[in-house]
C-alpha cells in the first residue's frame, strides 16, 4: 500500500473519473460539516429523530450540489479544458490552489453558522456583509470568536489538511493522441455535457418547469420550519440572497 501511494503513476487515473472523484470528496466533506452543525446545535433541535436525520442528509445534497457548483464553476472550467499543458505540474499547482482557496471558505462558512447560528437562529445570507460595512467593531469581534470558539478554526485547519491531502491522492492521467488537435476537438463535447449537468446541478432539477430552488425547499425535507437550516448550506444561502439588499442605511442624527 505505502509503495502504491509512493508511485505517482499508480495513483493517476482517468481526468474525468478523477474530477468525479474531487467533487465526491467536496460531498462528503459537506455532509461532515452538516453533521457537525447539528451535533453543535442539538439544544436548537429537540425533535429530529435519527430516520428523520438521514432524511435531512439526503435532501441537503441537493443543496450541497447547488452550492459547490457555484464555488467550483471556474475550477472545473479550468479543467476540462482540452490543451495537454494541463497537465504539467504549474497548472495543476495553480487547479489545486484554486479549488483549496474556493472550497475552504465554503467550509469556512459552513463551521463558522456552527456558533452564528445560535444567535441568529438561521443559515448567515448575504446580509451579514450588508450589517458589517456599517459595524466598526468587526477586528474585534473575530477576533473575540477565535478565542472563545478556538475548536472552529482547530476543526476548520483539520479538515483543510485533510482534503490537501486526499486531492492529491488521485491525480488525471495525460492523454497520449498523436495529434493534439484530435484531444481538442474530443474535448468540447465533455465541457457541454458537465455544462448542461451543471446548470441542471445548480436550479436543482432537471424539469423544464423547475424553478431554481431556493431556501424555502428545504422545508420538504424537514417536519419543522427551524430544521430548514439542517437541511441547508451556508454558501448556499449566501448565492441565494446575494445582490439581494436586506438593508437600507439610514441617517436620522449625525454621528
Amino acid at each position: 500500500m505505502l509503495k502504491r501511494l509512493l508511485n505517482p503513476k499508480k495513483n493517476e487515473a482517468n481526468e474525468y473519473l478523477v474530477l468525479l472523484y474531487r467533487f465526491a470528496l467536496l460531498m462528503g466533506f459537506f455532509s461532515f460539516c452538516r453533521i457537525l452543525f447539528f451535533l453543535f446545535n442539538t439544544a436548537s433541535f429537540p425533535k429530529v429523530p435519527f430516520f428523520s436525520f438521514l432524511t435531512i442528509l439526503k435532501g441537503g445534497m441537493m443543496f450541497d450540489v447547488s452550492a459547490l457548483l457555484y464555488l467550483n464553476a471556474a475550477y472545473i472550467l479550468l479543467f476540462l479544458l482540452p490543451f495537454e499543458f494541463k497537465f504539467s505540474n504549474w497548472y495543476q499547482k495553480t487547479l489545486k490552489w484554486l479549488f483549496m482557496i474556493g472550497n475552504g471558505l465554503g467550509i469556512a462558512f459552513n463551521l463558522i453558522d456552527i456558533i452564528y447560528y445560535r444567535y441568529i437562529l438561521k443559515r448567515t445570507t448575504a446580509s451579514m456583509f450588508d450589517v458589517a460595512a456599517f459595524d466598526a467593531g468587526n477586528s474585534r469581534l473575530i477576533l473575540r470568536f477565535f478565542y472563545d470558539f478556538w475548536y472552529i478554526p482547530v476543526i476548520l485547519v483539520v479538515l483543510l489538511v485533510l482534503l490537501s491531502v486526499l486531492y492529491s491522492l488521485l491525480k488525471p492521467r495525460s492523454f497520449k493522441f498523436r495529434h493534439p488537435f484530435i484531444y481538442f476537438l474530443s474535448g468540447i463535447p465533455v465541457i457541454a455535457v458537465v455544462l448542461v449537468l451543471s446548470i441542471i446541478g445548480m436550479r436543482g432539477g432537471w424539469r423544464h418547469s423547475t424553478r431554481p430552488i431556493n431556501m424555502n425547499n428545504a422545508g420538504a425535507f424537514d417536519k419543522a420550519p427551524e430544521e430548514m437550516a439542517i437541511v441547508q448550506n451556508t454558501p448556499f444561502c449566501i448565492f441565494r440572497t446575494w445582490g439581494k439588499k436586506a438593508f437600507e442605511h439610514k441617517t436620522y442624527f449625525a454621528s
